[in-house]
């Protein structure tokens, strides 16, 4: 998944420097940020939450709160800021999350098999 993150980034780094707009690579980074943070918030959720019927019902209340606070935190400063630079990070937000998701169903299918179902 790093790699590909890694080859999106410059293909969005390059594209926004010869575009003439280099200062919106940190809005990029920024929408890298919040997704990295609700990725974390799913992945605790799975983790930690499933050794005590507890700490699952705790997770699950908590889980929504972070991953969506996170994201409109962020997404309405970037909008303040300019709309241009809110478009660049839910570029990343979403480039991040879809890049996580496809890694996780690639590496999913990859172990059940091709003749397999989930």
């Amino acid at each position: 998944m790093l790699k590909l993150l890694a080859g999106c980034t410059l293909i969005g780094f390059f594209g926004l420097l010869s575009a003439g707009r280099g200062w919106l690579i940190g809005a990029l980074f920024v929408g890298y940020f919040a997704a990295s943070v609700c990725c974390w918030s799913l992945t605790n959720r799975m983790s930690s939450g499933s050794f005590d019927l507890a700490k699952a019902k705790r997770q699950l209340q908590r889980g929504p709160l972070v991953r969506f606070g996170s994201l409109i935190l962020i997404l309405s400063v970037t909008a303040q800021i300019s709309t241009d630079a809110f478009f660049v990070a839910s570029i990343g937000y979403f480039l991040f999350l879809t890049l996580a998701f496809g890694c996780l169903l690639a590496s999913r299918l990859c172990k059940t098999g091709k003749n397999q179902t989930f």
